[in-house]
């Protein structure tokens, strides 16, 4: 099986499976650029996960996966595991791509996400070496926290939507180029070969990610723009799983403390009627921009939103008043039914899952689903609601399968 699925059968985030295997923990073959684990891996692991729970003296040893050479293919799966967690956020996006980036295809590499007229929101630069990361993120603050122009590359990328590779930089058009203040520093940090991309999503610039490097015979090729297009593709799919995200969160948040105060205001479940969901749904900010389905108790759908609607292909009466599961995939049964079992339990108030649907045209996509629960005075659970997010996939994604069991931190 491959590590997706040898992670979904472990119960564990895909990224703590890759661990694992760059640990040394669990045994896994490169085949084609992905890893495949055997049954007889998975079994041996489990046992020795076993033997060390059962173990009080001898303490689990790690080695840190940062001290294992970094595979360019590995960063590839780490973005597209990152795609689908929970936690996903522009300023953490920019700063690990940033220093896996740069210890794939480096020496330096800074990210930007950037607003439509090239402003920036958030960015990080980071360098193969700690000392050079140091002084490139000190002179980034001291000169008004913008990106390093280097004569304009980063933004030029940005705004005409092209990729720039300046193989041999000048370095006499280097000197003419670079700020003033940093001039007599410049030997601190050398430039001999620059490789800018612009992050594009449906059409629009959103970002920039700038590489360098530090000597002047390892020019960037060809090749290395063609891995770095497929770096930025999947920064592209990060930026907007992480704005989604933030919404996400504002909605789901809003929609609980709404139906709390509802309850503790007097009135029953069985008072809540279909109207008033539909107004909440309605009205909550934020709302229109993703699907939201509320559940009942027992996993019924109370109400869903257009979005939601749209998404699925199905018309309210279509949805509404069936269980959840006759939505899920098959494959995916069990799990929705074990992690809404742990909100009914009072377990958890709050959980995120990644699941596949069965929408009206019979496709498969996947969703991320952050729900949070809305309980009565004595904790007995009323509703469920549920906010998702799609999980984008980049063209050249090998296995669109994802494996995400919903338990942070497992």
């Amino acid at each position: 099986m491959n590590l997706k699925e040898a992670a979904h059968h472990l119960g564990v985030h895909y990224q703590t499976a890759y661990k694992w295997v760059r640990a040394g923990e669990l045994v896994a073959v490169r085949v084609g650029g992905r890893y495949e684990v055997s049954k007889a891996a998975i079994e041996r692991f489990e046992a020795t996960r076993r033997a060390l729970a059962a173990s009080e003296d001898f303490p689990e040893l790690r080695v840190d996966p940062a001290t294992a050479p970094l595979d360019p293919e590995d960063l590839v799966e780490e973005l597209e595991a990152l795609i689908v967690d929970p936690f996903v956020a522009l300023p953490s996006v920019v700063a690990f791509v940033a220093r896996r980036a740069a210890a794939v295809l480096g020496d330096m590499c800074l990210v930007a996400s950037c607003e439509e007229n090239g402003g920036v929101r958030f960015q990080s630069v980071d360098h193969q070496k700690a000392e050079q990361a140091a002084v490139l993120a000190g002179a980034l603050h001291l000169t008004d926290n913008r990106p390093a122009p280097i004569g304009g590359i980063a933004a030029a990328a940005f705004l005409e939507q092209r990729v720039i590779r300046m193989p041999h930089l000048p370095q006499d058009w280097l000197r003419r180029s670079v700020r003033p203040e940093l001039l007599q520093h410049l030997a601190r940090g050398p430039v001999h070969s620059v490789l800018a991309l612009p992050v594009i999503a449906e059409g629009a610039s959103v970002g920039v990610v700038m590489f360098t490097r530090d000597a002047p015979n390892h020019p960037y090729t060809e090749m290395d723009a063609a891995y770095a297009q497929r770096l930025v593709d999947r920064v592209a799919l990060l930026f907007r799983s992480a704005e989604e995200l933030e919404v996400a969160w504002q909605v789901r948040g809003e929609l609980v403390k709404r139906l709390t105060r509802h309850l503790r205001s007097g009135a029953s479940a069985e008072s809540v009627s279909s109207a008033l969901l539909d107004d909440l749904l309605r009205d909550t900010p934020g709302s229109a921009d993703l699907p939201v389905v509320i559940f009942d108790h027992t996993g019924r759908v109370l109400a869903t939103n257009d979005r939601a609607l749209r998404l699925s292909g199905y018309s309210s009466a279509d949805v509404e008043g069936r269980m959840v599961e006759s939505f899920t995939h098959p494959a995916d049964v069990e799990l929705e039914r074990t992690h809404f079992g742990r909100l009914v339990s009072g377990e958890l108030d709050y959980m995120d899952i990644v699941v596949r649907r069965v929408l009206a045209d019979e496709s498969e996509p996947a969703f991320v689903s952050h729900r949070g629960a809305i309980r009565d005075l004595d904790a007995t659970l009323r509703f469920v609601v549920s906010v998702s997010r799609p999980v984008r996939t980049a063209p050249d994604t090998v296995d669109h399968v994802v494996a995400y069991s919903g338990g942070i931190g497992n």
